[in-house]
């Protein structure tokens, strides 16, 4: 057998290579992007996204509601909300009345063109009708009727001057509408809604106790919404 060259077994003969130790394991990055740089990148962190606070109801007033109510026959609310309805209505009614705009709303549900295009189209949404002044065309003898000729006093001529004294009569005609004292317990004012109960219980409990008034209440079908004792400290 012919001698194996050296060179060859030392060409075969196991090198002992060094080791060396495995890359550290990747950890957790913060949400980022990476924006390339020409030959180099930089990593800008995302700011954290704010939530949008809640939406708060606001306190609105009987006319108000009697008009969302009626408005609701049309548009059945889908694109109407009272949280931007509610500013909108408090700036025409600024202009002209709460009677004259309610009274419009009215119209415009009763109209049978509007009936049609609601129909077919949709009503636009509440804050939108009155945004863009579509009253205007509802505002007819009928409406400004209901303002020079407001509704019947349901309470006593006192009762009603406690609360137009600070706010007015048309606040008073409005928050006081179809509002009765109670025959079975004296000093009870039964107001229509539970709004107009809150609303008389928070701005004229002073003036009302004044008057002789001690308890607001409101009633639907027989069940009380709203309670408020005034007068005691």
């Amino acid at each position: 057998m012919s001698q194996a060259d050296p060179r060859v077994l030392a060409f075969l003969r196991p090198v002992d290579a060094p080791t060396q130790p495995l890359p550290p394991e990747p950890t957790a990055r913060p949400r980022a992007t990476e924006l390339p740089l020409g030959d180099a990148s930089r990593v800008v962190e995302l700011p954290k996204r704010r939530r949008a606070p809640p939406a708060v109801m606001p306190s609105t007033s009987p006319s108000f509601e009697r008009a969302w109510t009626n408005y609701a026959a049309l548009d059945g609310l889908r694109r109407s909300t009272r949280r931007l309805s509610w500013p909108q209505w408090v700036i025409v009614a600024r202009v002209h009345g709460e009677a004259v705009l309610e009274a419009a709303v009215a119209a415009f549900a009763q109209d049978t063109q509007a009936k049609q295009q609601a129909a077919k189209y949709g009503a636009p949404g509440f804050q939108v009708w009155l945004r863009q002044g579509r009253y205007e065309n509802f505002m007819e003898s009928e409406a400004r009727a209901a303002q020079e000729t407001p509704p019947a006093r349901t309470v006593p001529d006192h009762i009603f001057a406690a609360v137009a004294g600070r706010f007015g009569e048309s606040a008073a005609i409005s928050y006081l509408h179809k509002a009765r004292m109670s025959e079975k317990r004296p000093g009870a004012l039964v107001a229509s809604t539970a709004t107009a109960a809150d609303w008389l219980a928070r701005y004229c409990s002073a003036s009302l106790s004044a008057a002789g008034v001690t308890l607001i209440v409101a009633l639907r079908e027989n069940v009380v919404t709203a309670r408020h004792e005034i007068g005691k400290r």
